[in-house]
């Protein structure tokens, strides 16, 4: 197991000003939001991460975290980190998967989709227009989707919020924002060479940014 008492409690991806904006966001959150980190600690990314999740636990009172080593947790790797990949995390309201989930360090632009994340499964939530919500309610099968990014592209992350904000709606939704700088494997597999890239149940793929509204045009 590993020793999570050793990993620093402060991040540096962060600083004062965005912690105060974290704050913000967490102070309205209704429900209880667990974090649960996939992590081996001989990673410098999964330190990293860890590293965050410290941090930003300290700047809500409803957010709570939990660290796993890999086959430690097979519960919530059956949810969300199935193939085993390391660092890996996943959203959880008041004990349930949300099927919002993380492979790898949202820093850069992506830490907007992070906390957007937090807020739209454990918070009030964005808004939904009534045309998507109507799309959502007429999904006939469940729907993995993987969203392949880099840390500093902006469509990237705009695409992550759009496919994590219908898995916080949607039940039969999944959505996993993915550093595919990491996985060499996966790039490989999906011939990605630009980003971003929806990959949906493992078969279709979506390139370039895509809306909330694209999004669930496709799934329906």
């Amino acid at each position: 197991m590993g020793d999570f008492t050793n990993i620093a409690k402060t991040s540096a991806l962060l600083d004062d000003d965005l912690r105060a904006q974290i704050r913000g966001v967490f102070d309205k959150l209704t429900d209880e939001l667990e974090i649960v980190a996939i992590v081996d600690l001989s990673e410098d990314k999964s330190r990293e991460l860890l590293s965050l999740l410290y941090d930003v636990e300290t700047l809500g009172a409803h957010v709570h975290v939990r660290a796993c080593d890999p086959g430690e947790c097979p519960q919530y790797e059956a949810d969300f980190d199935r193939e085993g990949r390391t660092p890996a995390m996943g959203l959880y309201k008041d004990g349930a998967y949300t099927g919002v989930a993380y492979y790898g360090v949202p820093g850069g632009k992506e830490m907007n989709s992070f906390i957007l994340g937090c807020y739209n499964v454990a918070g009030p939530g964005q808004p939904i227009d009534r045309w998507t919500a109507k799309k959502l309610t007429k999904l006939q099968q469940k729907a993995d989707l993987q969203i392949y990014v880099s840390l500093a592209c902006h469509h990237c992350a705009a695409t992550v919020i759009s496919a994590q904000h219908l898995a916080a709606c949607s039940p039969r939704l999944t959505a996993t924002m993915i550093d595919a700088n990491l996985y060499p494997d996966l790039i490989k597999k999906y011939q990605i060479e630009r980003v971003p890239m929806v990959v949906i149940n493992g078969e279709r793929t979506l390139l370039g940014e895509k809306s909330m509204e694209e999004l669930a045009a496709v799934l329906e």
